[in-house]
């Protein structure tokens, strides 16, 4: 089986992270579905996995926003400014 290096996943989940900002939602599912697939395949890398999960919750969030729901969890303005800073670390300066 072909090892999937961990950045080529990174850079796949920054475009993700673009369609999510931008609201288009049919690019992100697919997007997603497609990085999910690749997680099988990766080396290991935890903070490509760490990053996958923060930006997974704010799809999920979007997901609920089209769908009118409330957030299950509304985030405290305090773990939204921790996980802003933490998303756009991995965003722009992880490899």
């Amino acid at each position: 089986m072909k090892v999937v290096a961990s950045v080529d996943v990174a850079n796949l989940i920054n475009t993700w992270y673009v369609h999510i900002k931008k609201r288009e939602v049919s690019q992100a599912i697919e997007l997603r579905d497609r990085i999910v697939k690749l997680f099988d395949e990766m080396e290991e890398d935890q903070d490509v996995l760490l990053y996958f999960n923060l930006l997974d919750y704010r799809f999920r969030v979007l997901m609920e926003d089209i769908a009118g729901k409330e957030p299950s969890l509304p985030p405290s303005a305090e773990d939204k400014a921790k996980t802003d800073g933490m998303l756009r670390y991995y965003y722009y300066l992880a490899p």
